[in-house]
């Protein structure tokens, strides 16, 4: 018997957004011109 837990855990879209939306209203203003910046310059998926 398989006792470990083989699934992933992904969060709700809806639960994603909001921990973004959380995450960017605690960023300085130079902290989100940086993440503005990553975002940017990262290659689209």
């Amino acid at each position: 018997m398989n006792l470990t837990f083989s699934h992933t855990l992904s969060p709700s879209a809806k639960t994603g957004d909001a921990l973004v939306q959380t995450l960017l209203k605690n960023l300085s203003p130079n902290q989100k011109q940086m993440a503005l910046d990553l975002l940017k310059a990262a290659p689209a998926a």
